[in-house]
């Protein structure tokens, strides 16, 4: 089950950079910041309950997964530079983006702790601004994968092909959209033409996304996410339930600055038990 997490962890990451998405919002909407945010600063503390209230205990963070971070936004409100660090202090990971003049995306870098490149994505448009081919290319420059994308008449990214440097499909994803340009379903084929997996989504009025269903069709594995949000479009009620079974429950509180933005979170597990204390040093342009 580790094995099979971490893959689909893997392909949310990748995901989370090729978004099948059209990117109509920038990076700070995308993170749910207000104002104009210059650089946001994230530390996670495992939180202790003393007498009856909730403190800072050691710094961690909920999985090996998850790290603090310092991310840099430009005057455009997307990200220009991201370093990942440990819980101890140490950086394991730099992330870097650069952009044209027109403020899209054009090279995406990750680099190692030692300052190595691990790996590099280049993207290219079409004449509306589209994202129509995304090229992971290898520390050596050497091609690893290739993502070619097509969109329907409203900006919707409707097919998204994975194709190996050999040229061969991989992975192919269909998705719908509602008529807010949500996506609500996402289905994706092997190189056979044969569907692995379904993605049913489901959201509110405000377009966050209340519900998520996953199906993994040969392994017979699904999950279902639910959430709930506040009035500022942030969490504060999170299950999932893995075969039908609860793997876990979670609840979370804030504190917001005057921009709206928070600057602390208390998470709980089964809404009892705070489990982990987040904490925010934002930095907005004058």
């Amino acid at each position: 089950m580790k094995t099979k997490t971490r893959l689909f962890l893997l392909l949310v990451f990748l995901l989370s950079i090729f978004s099948t998405e059209a990117k109509i919002k920038n990076d700070l909407q995308e993170m749910n910041l207000n104002s104009k945010v210059k650089a946001i600063t994230e530390f996670s503390y495992k939180a202790q309950d003393k007498f009856g209230e909730t403190v800072k205990g050691e710094k961690k963070r909920e999985s090996s997964y998850n790290f603090d971070f310092v991310i840099i936004f430009n005057e455009n409100g997307n990200i220009t530079e991201k370093n990942s660090y440990e819980s101890d202090g140490t950086l394991n990971q730099k992330e870097n983006y650069k952009y044209n003049d027109k403020g899209n995306i054009i090279e995406y870098n990750w680099y190692n702790a030692d300052g190595s490149l691990k790996m590099r994505y280049l993207y290219v448009y079409n004449e509306k601004g589209e994202v129509v081919a995304k090229n992971w290319c290898n520390s050596d420059g050497s091609l690893n994968a290739k993502f070619i994308l097509k969109y329907d008449d409203k900006g919707n990214n409707i097919e998204y092909s994975w194709y190996n440097s050999d040229g061969n499909l991989f992975l192919k994803y269909i998705s719908k959209y509602d008529i807010n340009g949500n996506e609500i379903v996402q289905d994706v084929y092997n190189s056979s033409g044969i569907l692995t997996s379904k993605t049913i989504n489901t959201f509110d009025e405000r377009g966050n996304r209340i519900e998520k269903n996953y199906l993994e069709f040969e392994n017979n594995w699904n999950f279902n996410i639910s959430k709930s949000y506040d009035n500022n479009n942030n969490i504060i009620s999170e299950s999932r339930n893995e075969n039908k079974t609860v793997n876990f429950n979670y609840t979370y509180k804030y504190i917001y600055d005057i921009n709206n933005n928070w600057i602390s979170k208390v998470d709980y597990q089964n809404g009892v038990l705070p489990e982990f204390i987040i904490e925010r040093n934002i930095e907005y342009y004058k």
